[in-house]
């Protein structure tokens, strides 16, 4: 997911800023992380959230509290598995804070024509033989032009 974003912003086609949190590192593959989302020092429109579902709640309660607007859950442990009560933690927290919410336990989202690439899937994967391989493609955006 992260990958996606960061190569769709280095190719030009996102234009947006992407930030990546994690507490537990610096840098991922050159980018640099913040430890929370509070610390990235723009405001943030959009989260894409992949950790253990029982901290999910907590992390959209901090997204709302910065003033994030969507959140792309990816993470499942929820209702799919009759976990019914954390997911209703979910969406009070979400609710709570005005915070729209895809997912949880979804594949991402894809937008051709900004860029957002949130799949879960990645766009290519490597065989055995060291080839890489076109594996989930996307749609391109000057295909679909009205």
């Amino acid at each position: 997911m992260a990958d996606n974003m960061v190569t769709n912003r280095n190719r030009g086609h996102f234009k947006g800023e992407v930030y990546l949190v994690n507490p537990s590192h610096d840098r991922i593959r050159e980018e640099k992380c913040y430890p929370t989302i509070s610390s990235v020092p723009n405001t943030v429109e959009t989260i894409v959230v992949a950790i253990p579902a029982p901290k999910v709640p907590d992390i959209i309660e901090e997204a709302g509290k910065a003033g994030v607007e969507a959140a792309i859950v990816i993470s499942s442990g929820f209702a799919e598995v009759g976990n019914r009560t954390l997911e209703q933690k979910l969406a009070d927290t979400a609710r709570k804070y005005d915070v729209r919410v895809i997912g949880p336990n979804c594949l991402g989202i894809y937008d051709a024509y900004t860029g957002m690439d949130t799949l879960f899937l990645p766009e290519t994967k490597f065989l055995s033989d060291g080839r890489e391989v076109i594996a989930t493609p996307r749609p391109n955006p000057e295909r679909y032009h009205c």
